[in-house]
């Protein structure tokens, strides 16, 4: 059964895509797009992924040329016995990713702070005031685009980040700040601290 989950680059892809966003139902049109997949590719894998028992089908009204319909939709089964096992699989392949990632941040001039937040650290998008990361510093912000397009793109996975200055992020510190302690005080990865332990 793992060997039809894993034995093509795109079912990986697609399960990727899921695993992401267990709490949406995504189309067959949806995913192919996301992914820029041909749609009968996204289908067949879909059909493996529902007899596996991985994905499962749900209804979901979409706009069609101005009137909604009913379209099969699709969405990760946080049932499946196995669940835990490959979203811990597919999280240790997505922290090598995010590896690189930080090794590229760290290269860009004047970040004292980077913490992974939401997604970025095995939870949900959404939490801490809908922020995957946390950047603290002067940074060249067309520098940073250009990183993060590029780790969406190879993650599938839109990603949410704040950005403050050290000055900012200590005036929020010392008033409470809910957004930021929402981060400090949640699910989180401190990856690069050159405050010194302000972040903790």
């Amino acid at each position: 059964m793992l060997f039809e989950l894993f034995n093509t680059k795109q079912k990986i892809r697609i399960l990727q895509l899921f695993l992401n966003k267990p709490e949406d139902a995504l189309t067959i049109r949806s995913a192919a797009r996301i992914l820029k997949l041909q749609q009968p590719t996204v289908a067949r894998a879909l059909r493996q992924f529902i007899k596996a028992d991985v994905i499962i089908k749900k209804a979901k009204k979409e706009a069609v040329r101005g009137k909604d319909r009913k379209e099969r939709a699709f969405s990760i089964n946080k049932d499946f016995i196995l669940y835990p096992e490959i979203r811990a699989l597919f999280l240790k392949a997505q922290l090598l990713i995010e590896g690189d990632l930080v090794e590229k941040l760290k290269r860009l001039s004047g970040i004292s702070l980077i913490i992974f937040t939401g997604a970025l650290a095995g939870g949900e998008k959404g939490v801490n005031g809908g922020a995957d990361m946390l950047i603290v510093g002067k940074v060249n912000r067309d520098q940073l685009k250009k990183i993060m397009r590029s780790f969406e793109k190879q993650m599938n996975l839109e990603i949410t980040y704040a950005i403050m200055t050290k000055s900012e992020y200590e005036y929020r510190k010392d008033i409470t700040d809910k957004f930021l302690y929402g981060i400090l005080e949640g699910r989180k990865m401190v990856v690069l601290d050159r405050i010194g332990g302000m972040a903790l």
